[in-house]
């Protein structure tokens, strides 16, 4: 699948677009537990084809060149575009690998992203990553409203876990929103649902050093 995917991307999109496959969030990491084989010859069929000086795309370049031309030659990779707004840089990922409801998606340099049914759970390869998020209230409270209780888990600078937990208000409309309050933070989400109740676009908050990331999926 790797490969296939690798050959069929660096035959249909322009130079420009398949910049944006390249394209990394942050620095360079790793999740052993959601690693796949494909990305190895994803990595191994673009390398050394484009110079590191070559401008960042942006999230609407990459939605641009992931064309529905280029989704079917893909032969049902799914593929989502993540963005975070506070620095601008936005990469193209897909999904690497599923355990129960969660999803795992991965930047081709191995950044990865967790996701239980839409909402994120967890992070590797961005630096103060978020290491785990308890969301069982959140799940509810998106489909029939109210307020829910998130917990989320983080690694300090000498590797001791942080604890923060969050009190979150819902509204279960289409974009729902989701207002939470921690001892010395609030962040508001927002989840777009598609007819079925899939979460296909959402703009959810990693932690206070990463703030926000918008991730929208392509796949459809």
């Amino acid at each position: 699948m790797g490969a296939v995917l690798a050959m069929t991307l660096a035959r249909h999109i322009p130079k420009l677009a398949a910049c944006v496959l390249l394209a990394t969030l942050a620095a360079c990491g790793n999740d052993p537990t959601t690693a796949s084989p494909g990305l190895a010859s994803l990595q191994q069929g673009f390398a050394g084809l484009f110079k590191p000086a070559q401008p960042r795309p942006t999230a609407a370049q990459i939605r641009a060149a992931v064309t529905p031309q280029v989704r079917q030659q893909l032969g049902g990779a799914t593929l989502a575009v993540t963005e975070m707004p506070e620095t601008g840089q936005a990469a193209l990922v897909y999904a690497t690998g599923r355990n129960g409801d969660v999803t795992t998606y991965s930047t081709l340099d191995n950044v990865t992203f967790a996701y239980q049914r839409g909402v994120l759970v967890g992070t590797r390869g961005l630096g103060f990553d978020l290491i785990t998020a308890d969301v069982g209230d959140v799940q509810r409270a998106l489909r029939q409203g109210g307020r829910a209780v998130r917990v989320h888990r983080y690694l300090d600078g000498e590797d001791a876990l942080q604890i923060r937990s969050f009190i979150c208000d819902i509204t279960a409309t289409n974009p729902a929103r989701e207002i939470c309050q921690g001892q010395d933070t609030r962040f508001e989400n927002e989840y777009q649902f598609d007819a079925g109740g899939r979460v296909i676009r959402s703009r959810q908050w990693v932690g206070p050093e990463r703030q926000y990331l918008i991730t929208e999926q392509l796949d459809e």
